[in-house]
């Protein structure tokens, strides 16, 4: 894993923001993946999906998600959603507010399921757009 400084590309990277079941990702699970791909300040791509994280939602994290155990339960598992969010990934840089623990996850999860390590560079800067 790469964390990047401010010599990322700017041009093209991908928003990501994950929900889980709780704190550790050794632990707790996926239950909604959101990113949108940005090239040249536009958005041009956009991957969602909800999560079946196959153990109940704790209540306290319904509360401050909005996530419950029916919007999920009919929802792939994240063994059967990486593969396409990998392939929307490619290798570009991950924007993310807490991005350790985003990529942390995904990472986690893709060699856990997957058997794939990735290494996209990753960074939790603020983009701001000069005036």
């Amino acid at each position: 894993m790469k964390k990047s400084s401010y010599q990322m590309n700017r041009d093209e990277y991908i928003v990501l923001d994950i929900e889980t079941t709780g704190l550790s990702k050794y632990m707790h699970n996926i239950t909604e993946i959101a990113a949108v791909k940005i090239k040249d300040d536009k958005i041009v791509d956009e991957f969602h999906t909800l999560i079946n994280p196959k153990e109940p939602i704790p209540r306290f994290i319904t509360r401050l998600t909005g996530i419950t155990n029916e919007m999920v339960k009919n929802s792939p598992t994240i063994k059967e959603a990486l593969p396409d969010f990998l392939e929307f990934l490619g290798s570009t840089t991950i924007i993310a507010h807490n991005a350790t623990f985003d990529y942390g996850f995904i990472e986690y999860n893709a060699k856990k399921h997957l058997g794939k390590k990735i290494s996209n560079k990753y960074s939790s800067f603020a983009m701001t757009k000069s005036s």
